[in-house]
């Protein structure tokens, strides 16, 4: 398993012990860059990773927007927007990886690849309203 580009964390939830983001054997190094974890267990590489709580993380509800399935929105200043080391690849470890395009088939146009499986576009400020039911 080699994870590049990735958000991987434990959602705190009350009440209830959370484990570990990855379970791994001592000496394994699943991380290959770019990716942010909610913990220490996945090996992170210092310089190319990111460890943060999940209150930092600045990520939205996940919900759709855009695209075949539900996603996870960075939100503005998310550390997810851009960290992703050197270009977005092609090809990596010899296996096809197309980052060229997000989880909802919108561009990855900047350069730089957003971690995780959403690309912020310019002047996207991805959003829920929740409007009130009221029945008379």
């Amino acid at each position: 398993m080699a994870l590049r580009f990735n958000i991987l964390q434990v959602i705190p939830t009350p009440g209830v012990e959370s484990g570990k983001v990855c379970d791994m054997p001592e000496g394994k190094e699943p991380s290959h860059g770019g990716n942010i974890f909610s913990d220490n267990s996945c090996n992170p590489i210092v310089g190319e990773d990111q460890v943060k709580p999940y209150s930092d993380m600045r990520l939205g509800p996940m919900a759709n927007y855009g695209g075949w399935t539900p996603t996870i929105p960075l939100r503005p200043r998310s550390p997810a927007v851009n960290f992703g080391s050197g270009d977005c690849p092609g090809l990596y470890s010899g296996s096809p990886s197309y980052l060229w395009v997000d989880q909802r088939d919108k561009g990855r146009y900047d350069g730089k690849c957003d971690s995780g499986s959403f690309e912020l576009q310019p002047g996207e400020n991805p959003t829920v309203v929740y409007l009130p039911l009221i029945a008379k």
